[in-house]
């Protein structure tokens, strides 16, 4: 009986850790989304409660998918995209499991020549089976 119970802890464990790691394809979806300027991508990652965006120290939300598509898609306008690349990505020992990654962003702003390199922070929740996106933070140097 004993070995059984440490079995099953032992498979559940497994299983908690198979799925913290799967919140890695999620990122890489979200740096695709970022590079090619989709925002309903993007949105389409968020959680049920929606995405709480934060541009430029301004807060905001959280937003439903149609409401954050549309703010993402005025900062797309409002940026050429050069290069996005995923920085880091960590998932964090807590109940309910989360994650975040660190997206660079090399842009240049509409109407100019110089190239711009900011961070993009996104944080995930796994909700149910499927990690989704809780937050993503934007700041200009």
């Amino acid at each position: 009986m004993r070995y059984l119970a440490l079995t099953l802890f032992f498979v559940a464990g497994l299983a908690d850790s198979a799925a913290a790691q799967k919140f890695e394809p999620v990122l890489e979806r979200f740096v695709s989304y970022w590079a090619r300027g989709d925002e309903d991508g993007i949105a389409a990652l968020a959680t049920r409660q929606g995405i709480q965006l934060d541009f430029n120290r301004k807060e905001m939300g959280p937003l439903a998918g149609r409401q954050a598509a549309a703010l993402l898609r005025r900062l797309f306008e409002d940026h050429e995209t050069i290069n996005v690349r995923l920085m880091t990505s960590r998932s964090l020992d807590s109940q309910p499991k989360r994650a975040f990654g660190e997206i660079s962003w090399m842009m240049t702003p509409r109407g100019t020549t110089i190239p711009e390199k900011t961070s993009v922070f996104v944080g995930l929740i796994l909700e149910g089976e499927n990690w989704r996106i809780t937050e993503i933070r934007f700041v200009r140097p």
